[in-house]
């Protein structure tokens, strides 16, 4: 399957969603009036790779009740079944101004000193990944004695106070937490993917890319700095709509959505992935006749390891 990629620019690229034992290559052509000044000289002289950053983003699914459900202000005939949030970076911002994404960022010294008390070093990603959601969608993941519990800043004013605050470096999540009684669930994530930016670029990242789902009706609340506007969506529908040039999009998270259009609901996605690695891909750019384009692999028609095959 190909999908054309109007919005595409380089920045995190297509990674592995699942292992496959049979793959093919795909090239994805980058329209040239989206490359960076410089960026076809640095593929003719390319220069001594970074180190990508460490990096975490969460896919916050839901079941949708129906077409306009909480937060799609244009509501689509499929919003009936899984539903992604989608989040618009602010033009702003330095990395990919405009686009449509899933929460994420860098992991940071807090989150790996939190999964060192919480005795899981090796959790800092899944942590990170929970911390974003709070910070760009107001939603909480936690435990409470043991029990899973969500908090929504939409509708607690003290809970969106403290959200910002952390985003101010006022608060930590340990403290927003402790007030409340309340753990962070890391067991509420689950990886899906492993995306690494292509070396030829002067911004890396080593992104681990998880999946949590979240009860019908869940709204978010975006903090109209970094993210200034959400939608939930089917798939399907967010595709077309980054097909008419409505939702930019850069290709993971495109190839994102293909790949969860195969399931009916947030807990096929989980259940799928549960016990599934994930192999990390990391893509490159390439000349062709027609311009530059990114080559990556995905599976064979057929895979048995395909959802749904």
């Amino acid at each position: 399957l190909e999908v054309h990629h109007p919005s595409c620019r380089p920045a995190l690229f297509l990674c592995a969603l699942r292992p496959a034992m049979s793959r093919r290559r795909i090239l994805h052509p980058v329209p040239g009036e989206r490359l960076p000044r410089g960026f076809a000289q640095r593929l003719e002289n390319p220069p001594e790779p970074v180190e990508p950053r460490p990096a975490a983003t969460v896919v916050l699914l839901r079941s949708g009740p129906g077409p306009a459900a909480g937060g799609d202000p244009v509501g689509h005939p499929e919003a009936a079944g899984l539903q992604v949030l989608l989040l618009r970076r602010s033009r702003a911002t330095g990395f990919v101004p405009g686009a449509w994404v899933f929460p994420g960022g860098r992991i940071d010294a807090g989150d790996h000193a939190l999964a060192r008390r919480l005795g899981r070093p090796d959790e800092a990603p899944h942590l990170a990944a929970l911390r974003e959601a709070f910070e760009e969608t107001g939603i909480l993941l936690t435990r409470e004695g043991g029990t899973p519990r969500i908090l929504v800043a939409d509708r607690d004013r003290e809970l969106d106070g403290e959200r910002r605050s952390l985003l101010e470096g006022e608060l930590t999540m340990e403290d927003i937490l402790g007030r409340r009684g309340l753990e962070p669930d890391p067991a509420a994530v689950t990886r899906i993917a492993h995306w690494i930016t292509p070396e030829v670029e002067p911004r890396r990242y080593d992104t681990h890319f998880f999946a949590a789902a979240v009860p019908p009706g869940t709204r978010a609340a975006v903090d109209d700095g970094e993210i200034v506007e959400h939608r939930w969506l089917a798939p399907a529908p967010a595709l077309a709509e980054h097909e008419a040039g409505h939702l930019p999009m850069v290709l993971p998270t495109v190839r994102t959505l293909v790949h969860l259009g195969h399931f009916r609901s947030p807990g096929d996605v989980l259940e799928y992935h549960e016990e599934r690695e994930v192999v990390p891909i990391l893509p490159r750019f390439v000349r062709t006749p027609d311009g530059v384009a990114l080559e990556v692999e995905e599976p064979l028609p057929g895979d048995e390891q395909e959802p749904g095959a």
